[in-house]
């Protein structure tokens, strides 16, 4: 039977970054994805990272999603965060036709970068003030080769589910058919070298829900260190090995 260590490092992780200018209804939707609730306001000038554990096609994924604030015509595309992630969630909104040209402008970007993304028209509930068509939107993903999905944070529609589950499927599968490193402990490494044993982690405290989400700030120079310190840990292990 596995542990609970062991079945946490069995399950994958795929990194989102959620893309767009501001007001467009990235953070409703990237809760409204999470929890399946719906909060109409936010205001924030902060990256937010989320982190939980979803299930997608009855198998768990490790999830972190940054929500990017604060996207303008004037605010190039922020590289780092599309870089730390695997995969991009581009939102406009069918009411404002200036947010809809910028996700134009950053779907060249992320298709020159071979970035799998989703394009999601959202505030679909409010076509009586649509400013941009169904057609022009699939149009515009179809020319990159994404996927496009018209949704609404309102009325929790499926391609809204659609969309984040697929490019977490998507993910997984390629990680599953990297090669993989031999895993090993610096923890044990050390603490053979040094002829002691490692104390082991507390258990988790009763009833705490495996899987439970947290949102904290999003500092990139931070995730960045960690992913590197991870790549350098992985390829030390595939030297040795």
């Amino acid at each position: 039977m596995k542990t609970t260590e062991e079945k946490s490092a069995s399950t994958p992780r795929v990194r989102l970054a959620v893309l767009g200018q501001t007001n467009v209804g990235k953070s409703a939707l990237t809760v409204r994805y999470l929890t399946r609730r719906y909060i109409g306001e936010y205001r924030s000038d902060t990256d937010l990272l989320y982190r939980q554990t979803v299930n997608v096609n009855n198998g768990p994924v490790d999830v972190e999603i940054v929500d990017v604030s604060g996207e303008s015509n004037e605010r190039p595309l922020p590289a780092e965060q599309v870089e730390w992630s695997d995969a991009c969630v581009l939102v406009y909104s069918i009411t404002d036709r200036r947010s809809f040209d910028y996700s134009q402008q950053v779907l060249q970007q992320l298709s020159q970068a071979a970035k799998p993304t989703a394009l999601l028209a959202n505030k679909a509930d409010l076509d009586h003030l649509r400013q941009v068509t169904e057609e022009e939107g699939r149009r515009a993903a179809s020319e990159g080769g994404f996927a496009f999905y018209e949704v609404s944070a309102v009325d929790d529609t499926a391609g809204l589910y659609q969309a984040f589950d697929s490019l977490l499927a998507e993910c997984r599968g390629a990680q599953q058919h990297q090669p993989k490193a031999r895993k090993f402990s610096v923890s044990k490494m050390l603490g053979t070298l040094i002829g002691k044993q490692q104390p082991q982690p507390p258990p988790p405290p009763p009833g705490a829900a495996p899987g439970g989400g947290t949102v904290v700030e999003f500092h990139i120079a931070e995730a960045h260190g960690s992913r590197r310190h991870s790549r350098r840990i992985n390829l030390v292990a595939a030297a040795s090995s």
